[in-house]
């Protein structure tokens, strides 16, 4: 399995792929929802985890783009945020590895 992780905290990229490598998942992080979107077309991920807030594109507009490209449409989301009031999140930063691994999980295939 592939997950592309768009966040600009480098920290949450590097816990995200530390912890999902040891589960056997492939981790490509990018910085910045243009850099995401990009990311997502070329190596089509089986799941998308994108930070809400973030310089440039939120969240939100990541969203909107990859729902609006045929190539990436298909593609499950999930929006991260330490925002705990925020309904629309499904994974609340600080999230503990087995969060992670479970919500993951949730997305193989088979």
């Amino acid at each position: 399995m592939r997950v592309l992780v768009v966040d600009d905290d480098d920290v949450i990229g590097i816990l995200v792929r530390r912890i999902l490598s040891r589960e056997g998942v492939e981790v490509v992080v990018t910085d910045d929802g243009a850099a995401g979107v990009r990311a997502a077309a070329e190596i089509a991920p089986q799941l998308i985890l994108v930070d809400s807030t973030m310089p440039g594109m939120t969240g939100a507009e990541v969203v909107e783009a990859l729902a609006a490209n045929p190539a990436t449409a298909a593609i499950p989301v999930v929006v991260m945020s330490a925002d705990w009031e925020d309904e629309t999140v499904g994974l609340r930063k600080p999230f503990s590895p087995t969060q992670l691994v479970e919500l993951v999980r949730g997305y193989q295939p088979g």
